[in-house]
């Protein structure tokens, strides 16, 4: 085999990604992609995975423009610590600039990512002014930043709240408990408007389709269920993880969902046939949280294993692992510009990594 092989090249001690392209040239006109021969750009990752791409004079740079965005050196650029309790769940404002956080003991806080700054205050509401957090007390509350004050409050009489996510046009909030009921209410009057009963153990998160006429949700009983919010009830049911389903999410175009579990694995599954299609294993021990970029490109997840890994869409493959975190990782994001990943963990720390 030839001695410059980039296969056989041993990684450097940085385990830096290596380019190496042959016959690429920079002219892309449309005479030229037709006429040109194929080459072949090797990319070796410093995480054990490498692929081989066939792809046409010109297009080199397209590709990687679109790789970039992710692949390229994600380090961790702000550190939130100090904070007594496990850090349970944490997401961006729609415009990134600052971040929503709920506590094991309790609280709620809001930091500005670019200068840190602590706020008292979990998801933020269409106007970054406003936030909905649910609490152990089995309520529901609309909290305003400026004046610190809650401005709604929901009785939901539900039994140990899970989890809320609020619908994309901010007129709905859906709640999840461990008495197996998802509830929706009115955002605006406090009223609840629908109850969905299915799943046969409690249930640990929910999500909107990005119309919002669907909601997914997650169980301790294994299974993944859709739910027609308008109709109010179950629509399909998605059956292979082993063990509790962590997270699920529908993918922008919503025929594909991807699932964690605490069988260690990433599932996708395709919703015209109800069948898991691509099963994605890596992480050594449970998977707590899943994402898919904006752009359904990649996936990041969060796990028991105390790392944080990013995943090519279509091959399933691994692209960069995050690894400063000291305890289980519960949660991650991508920022709505897809340039930052938000991570928070029980070592008691939020992270932004870009």
């Amino acid at each position: 085999m030839n001695k410059d092989d980039p296969y056989k090249k041993k990684r450097s001690k940085k385990r830096q990604r290596k380019w190496l392209a042959s016959n690429v040239q920079k002219d892309d006109s449309e005479d030229e992609l037709k006429n040109s021969k194929k080459s072949m750009v090797y990319i070796t990752h410093k995480i054990n995975w490498s692929r081989i791409l066939c792809t046409r004079r010109g297009w080199i740079k397209e590709f990687n423009d679109m790789i970039a965005n992710y692949v390229s050196y994600f380090k961790e650029i702000s550190i939130f610590r100090g904070y007594s309790g496990i850090v349970l769940q944490a997401q961006f404002s729609s415009d990134g600039s600052n971040i929503v956080s709920c506590f094991e003991q309790g609280s709620i806080l809001v930091f500005d990512t670019k200068l840190e700054n602590r706020v008292e205050g979990v998801q933020f509401l269409h106007d970054n002014n406003n936030i909905v957090s649910c609490s152990s007390d089995d309520t529901i509350k609309i909290s305003n930043l400026n004046s610190r004050t809650v401005i709604q409050n929901f009785n939901t009489n539900s039994t140990g709240l899970t989890g809320i996510r609020v619908s994309p046009n901010y007129c709905i909030i859906a709640s999840c408990s461990r008495d197996k009921i998802i509830r929706l209410w009115d955002i605006r009057s406090g009223q609840s408007i629908q109850q969905m009963e299915g799943h046969l153990d409690y249930i640990t998160n929910i999500n909107f389709s990005l119309s919002g006429y669907k909601i997914i949700s997650s169980s301790l009983d294994k299974t993944i269920r859709l739910w027609d919010i308008r109709k109010g009830y179950e629509i399909q049911q998605l059956i292979g993880h082993s063990k509790v389903v962590t997270n699920s999410q529908f993918s922008f175009n919503e025929n594909i969902v991807i699932s964690s579990s605490l069988d260690k694995t990433i599932g996708l599954w395709d919703l015209i046939t109800g069948k898991q299609f691509k099963q994605i294993q890596g992480h050594k021990k449970g998977v707590t949280n899943v994402q898919i970029s904006f752009d359904s490109l990649f996936i990041i997840s969060s796990s028991y294993d105390k790392t944080i890994r990013l995943w090519d869409f279509k091959s399933g493959q691994e692209m960069e692992r995050l690894q400063n975190h000291s305890d289980t990782v519960t949660g991650v994001q991508f920022s709505p510009n897809g340039k930052q990943i938000l991570s928070w963990s029980w070592d008691q720390t939020i992270r932004i990594w870009e």
